[in-house]
């Protein structure tokens, strides 16, 4: 509990955010709510008697921001705060008139998260007392708190062990009870009242909890064992598995006979295999062969004759399992090597398994999983990847971690029968490292069919073997397929175009491909051949011929993505692109006039390619007028075209593009980023490389533009506002710019003032991401992108760094004075040495000690960071989480502002939103960096406005690969990350 004054200080910070809150929602006569939050601050604190006109007015005008901060005050906060019956708060606010009221749920939140406390504090018997004095009798309280049945009757105490909660303690003597007290007819006793709660209206976790502490204390109680195991939802009636768990865990032999019976009820085989699943965990041998029955018709569901497709995609489970991995898992623990055997048939024989069968059987079978894996490769992939994303590339990560020596050949034909590029590259991958092995094999693949060819060069790609990389060269110049060729392209690229072509290689090249008779028609639906502007040989200045131009079309068309092609890229390169404008016109004009079909975005690829920045300008109007005309597919793709410029100030305005869509425009955002991806590929850089390289330098040598005025020379630097300050010759500061300034240097002053306020935009969330990922540069890069660069430099003032070792081990946290020089916290001096690196620092780098002492260090200083860095909320994994995906840190905790306010609140988080079923929407916030993402489970949020009334509440939140959504264990995510997914929603819950 707080102190007084910590209770004064928390009060007057919640205070704040709903003062604040009562004027962003918008709400009308916001100044009389602000009034009802001082008034209640004002109880809170024990200077003010609650009015009793308080209550009716918050009703009488709606005054949900006073609702909020009230249920903020006493249920949210109840354990710091730890209020009392005799607590004025609690007087006015739980009054009698109050609880009787019919919107009284703020009121039953608070009494029920003080009574589901752990029993054994005496004075929750005073607080009972004052609910009976209010009115409030036991089946009331009952049938409240029945709601919550789930934690109201165990909680953990302070010790982490489960106990009873004052309420369980309270109403066990009284379940019995035959005499008449508090509404209650004589012989009844509550026990009957918490069985008479449970519906089968809807399905929750209420039902079994009451069952269960039924049947413990008082099972005579229970009138219906029937409205327990079932619940109806739009597909009927369902069976409640948690309530049958806990009959059999109560007394299996006392109730096998109704579980068995419940096989009448529930006939389907997912809810058959369920309750044979149940019975066989307390009698192992009498339900064996219904099980195998049960069991054998869901395996028998996929052996045999191909079903339609459509019925892939309504696969059974059992309890949130596949029905499939749940009889899988029977027959393993039953007897592991007849287990392997029927898996090892039914992997082979099956044409559909599902995604999460073999990871869950690598899982349990380790080593021996190996043949059922085999098998898994051996699925129809139009199938599989329509339902599952990433079914191969998990597959073969999984087989990754095998000796696959022995089997190259189930490997070679998985890659020749699937057409897929990206599996094909999978499946070469995973030979990469035997591939002296297969080279015999792979040379043999060369002289075959297509297929065969494909998949032979794709193995050859990782030879070194100069035999080998000659035969491929010779086979570039003559092979016709084009997909086999390209692969022997990508195989070569480093020695084929290691350095550049001259005009002569590339006249050479572009006569091959007419010999491969690859030149000899024109192709071009929408552009007409006549009419195309001429193309100019920088060399020279000869115009391309015919067949010239047909190269550059042919090579990139090849491209599928976002991305120039190696060959047409060699010819790009030797243009004269002072002549390329008019050109480049053309081919935006003609995807346009294709009505943005895809099939033809190459022609935006190659606009940006070779029109470079003199068509930037009309690529970026382009992009404009498809998105006023909501023609977002477009859009997208020509984002693309804008990132294919190449320029420094082309990528500015595609990441520019990239952080003003991302949830305006999904579509967009996604084309963007992939145009990034591209160029950082081009350039053989990262994304975070290509995020800093774009940071304009503006032309300033040493954080300064030099410049002349009437006739004295000038200093332009950028000041901590992110504005342009002046020193004149005498080093006197100036904060205009000098009137003498000629009307050309002016402009380009405001080019400059321009282009750092559209720089600055993005900066602090793209470095605050940079601490939640844990980024790292190495020292040169720092310097150059961050120390040397005027802007950066101020965000390098305005943070704390720190230096690292190779183990990624913090050595020492510095910050950087107005004279650069850079200091630890004892003010020494830093050395930043070559190959150490540097990071921004996070609190969970540094020990406690030290985190102290840059605390004070940041205060006696008065240092105002971008964004909080030493008092962020620090969150670590728990011990006994360390092992699962899932933690419940905040599990049922209420957000305060409601369903409403959620979205835009993790939204400026940087989280993702999306939209699920019923309109639901769901949150992730992803590490990209280490391939992680993070999902919290908020119920209440939707897609529409919900006219701010309707709650929400965090569940667990899980972690998953973000690519192949694998689980990863608590332990496996940063504790960085961690901490900060955590730190977000407990900010959710305290805004």
């Amino acid at each position: 509990m707080l102190t007084q004054k910590e209770k004064i200080e928390l009060i007057d910070s919640l205070e704040a955010n709903y003062l604040d809150f009562a004027v962003r929602s918008k709400h009308q006569k916001p100044e009389a709510q602000q009034a009802v939050i001082k008034t209640i601050s004002e109880v809170a604190k024990g200077n003010k008697v609650y009015p009793p006109t308080l209550n009716s007015e918050i009703a009488t005008y709606n005054h949900y921001a006073a609702v909020y901060y009230l249920q903020q005050l006493l249920t949210h906060n109840y354990k710091k705060f730890g209020w009392a019956e005799k607590d004025e708060l609690v007087k006015g606010f739980l009054t009698e008139a109050a609880l009787k009221k019919q919107n009284n749920y703020a009121e039953w939140q608070f009494i029920i998260k003080k009574l589901i406390q752990p029993a054994g504090d005496r004075s929750f018997d005073n607080f009972m007392q004052y609910l009976k004095n209010a009115g409030v009798t036991d089946v009331e309280l009952v049938n409240k708190i029945s709601s919550s049945a789930n934690r109201a009757f165990t909680t953990m105490n302070s010790e982490n062990k489960l106990v009873d909660t004052y309420f369980a303690s309270y109403i066990k003597p009284k379940l019995k009870s035959t005499s008449s007290f508090l509404g209650l007819k004589k012989t009844k006793g509550l026990g009957s009242v918490l069985d008479a709660t449970v519906g089968n209206a809807e399905r929750n976790g209420h039902r079994s909890a009451i069952l269960a502490f039924l049947l413990e204390h008082d099972p005579d109680s229970v009138s219906s064992l029937e409205k327990y195991v079932t619940y109806v939802n739009y597909n009927g009636e369902c069976l409640d598995a948690s309530s049958v768990k806990v009959l059999l865990n109560h007394n299996a032999r006392k109730y096998e006979g109704f579980v068995y019976g419940l096989r009448s009820t529930f006939t389907t085989v997912s809810d058959q295999i369920s309750i044979l699943m149940m019975l066989s965990k307390y009698f192992p041998d009498t339900y064996h062969d219904q099980m195998t029955i049960e069991g054998e018709k869901i395996f028998n569901l996929y052996c045999g004759a191909i079903p339609d497709k459509n019925e892939y995609y309504s696969y059974p489970y059992v309890q949130g399992k596949t029905a499939d991995l749940v009889y899988a898992n029977y027959l393993i623990d039953r007897n592991r090597a007849e287990g392997i055997k029927r898996l090892t048939d039914y992997s082979y024989d099956s044409h559909y398994i599902n995604d999460s069968f073999p990871y869950k059987i690598h899982e349990k079978l380790g080593e021996d999983s190996l043949p059922i894996l085999l098998n898994c490769l051996n699925k129809e992939y139009s199938i599989v990847d329509r339902r599952m994303r990433q079914y191969f590339v998990k597959l073969f990560k999984l087989l990754a971690e095998f000796d696959l020596s022995s089997h190259t050949e189930e490997i070679i034909r998985f890659g020749i029968k699937t057409t897929p590029k990206k599996y094909r590259r999978i499946a070469s991958e995973a030979l990469k490292k035997y591939v002296t092995l297969v080279t015999p094999r792979a040379r043999q693949l060369l002289e075959g069919k297509v297929n065969d060819r494909i998949f032979g060069a794709l193995i050859l790609q990782y030879s070194e073997d100069p035999e080998i990389r000659k035969q491929l060269m010779e086979l570039i110049d003559t092979e016709r397929n084009d997909d086999t060729r390209d692969i022997m392209l990508d195989a070569l690229a480093e020695v084929k175009f290691g350095s550049p072509m001259d005009l002569n290689d590339a006249k050479e090249m572009i006569s091959k491909a007419d010999d491969r008779k690859k030149l000899s028609r024109w192709g071009e639906k929408w552009i007409d051949e006549s009419e195309l502007p001429k193309l100019y040989w920088r060399d020279g200045g000869q115009a391309l011929s015919q067949k010239e131009i047909r190269f550059l079309f042919y090579r990139s068309k090849r491209v599928k993505d976002i991305s120039s092609d190696i060959e047409a890229k060699q010819v790009i390169e030797l243009l004269d692109d002072k002549k390329t404008e008019k050109f480049a016109l053309v081919l935006i004009k003609a995807y346009q006039d294709s009505n943005a079909d895809s099939k033809y975005k190459y022609y935006l690829i190659m606009a940006g390619l070779i029109g470079k920045d003199a068509i930037l300008f009309r690529l970026h109007t382009v992009f404009n007028s498809t998105v006023t005309s909501k023609r977002y597919r477009m859009a997208a793709m020509i984002v693309g075209a804008i990132a294919m410029v190449g320029t420094d100030k082309s990528l500015r305005i595609v990441d520019m593009i990239a952080r003003k869509f991302t949830n305006k425009r999904p579509q967009i955002h996604r084309g963007a980023k992939e145009a990034l991806d591209a160029a950082a590929k081009e350039m053989d850089i990262t994304m975070d490389q290509l995020a800093d390289r774009i940071i304009p330098n503006l032309g300033f040598e040493d954080h300064y533009y030099h410049f002349e005025a009437g006739g004295d020379e000038y200093r332009a630097f950028v000041n901590k506002e992110f504005k342009l300050n002046y020193f004149n010759e005498d080093n006197k500061l100036r904060k205009s710019m000098p009137k003498e300034v000629s009307r050309e240097t002016k402009a380009e002053l405001k080019a400059i003032e321009k282009e750092i306020k559209e720089v600055v935009k993005t900066q602090k969330g793209r470095l605050e991401n940079y601490l939640v990922v844990e980024r790292t540069w190495e020292v040169e890069e720092w310097m150059e992108y961050y120390l040397n660069n005027p802007i950066m430099l101020i965000y390098v003032q305005r943070l704390l760094w720190g230096v690292y070792d190779e183990n990624q081990n913090l050595i020492s946290a510095f910050y950087c004075d107005d004279d650069l020089e850079i200091y630890d916290v004892a003010d020494e001096e830093v050395d930043v040495e070559e190959g150490t690196y540097i990071r921004i620092v996070h609190p969970l780098h540094m020990s406690e000690e030290l985190r102290n002492k840059w605390k004070e260090k940041v205060y006696d200083m008065d240092i105002e960071f971008e964004f909080d860095i030493i008092n962020r909320i620090i969150t670590l994994v728990p011990e006994d989480e360390k092992e699962r995906n899932v933690t419940k840190i905040l599990h049922g905790e209420d957000i305060p502002k409601g369903a409403d306010y959620v979205a835009g609140f993790l939204l400026k988080r940087g989280w993702h939103k999306s939209t699920g079923d019923g309109g639901r929407l769901l949150f992730h916030k992803k590490n990209e960096k280490d391939n992680v993402n993070a999902y919290a489970n908020i119920d209440g949020p939707a897609a529409y406005y919900q006219g701010g009334t309707v709650g929400a509440r965090i569940y667990e939140v899980s972690f998953t690969e973000y690519e192949g959504r694998e689980r990863k264990s608590l332990q496996e995510v940063s504790q960085v990350f961690f901490s900060e997914v955590i730190a977000d929603l407990k900010g959710l819950i305290n805004a």
